[in-house]
């Protein structure tokens, strides 16, 4: 029974390298046993990280889809939009600021083991930033 769940568990973990609805599981762990929280950097970081890997498949709102991200990427405006402690699960959103911007929505939950699992809900369309200047 345990190496099913064992060959369960790595056809998950190896199946989150597609799509942009992906999940990325945080290379450090949070110490305590505490919900995740939305603006917390290992968060953010997965989402960028996500979404930079993602990049062809991101609407545009000009053809195909797909952007460009610089060096600095942010997300900013970051909302707890729910959360349930017994499950360690937190719902956001929050704004993607870079050479495009636009609203991302994304949970992040600990798993047993501690690991902090973020999922990629929705990225909408993204918009060309008028605003961006290269820090």
């Amino acid at each position: 029974m345990k190496k099913i769940i064992l060959i369960a568990s790595l056809a998950i973990l190896s199946s989150c390298k597609n799509g942009a609805n992906e999940k990325g599981v945080l290379d450090s762990i949070i110490s305590s046993n505490d919900t995740p929280k939305c603006d917390d950097e290992d968060v953010k970081n997965t989402v960028l990280s996500i979404l930079k890997e993602n990049i062809h498949s991101i609407p545009n709102g000009v053809g195909n889809g797909g952007i460009l991200i610089s060096k600095n990427p942010k997300i900013i405006n970051i909302m707890t939009k729910s959360k349930d402690d017994d499950l360690k699960l937190c719902g956001c959103e929050g704004t993607f600021v870079d050479l495009y911007k636009g609203n991302v929505i994304y949970t992040a939950q600990k798993n047993s083991e501690g690991e902090v699992i973020v999922n990629l809900e929705d990225t909408g369309t993204f918009k060309i930033n008028m605003d961006f200047k290269e820090e």
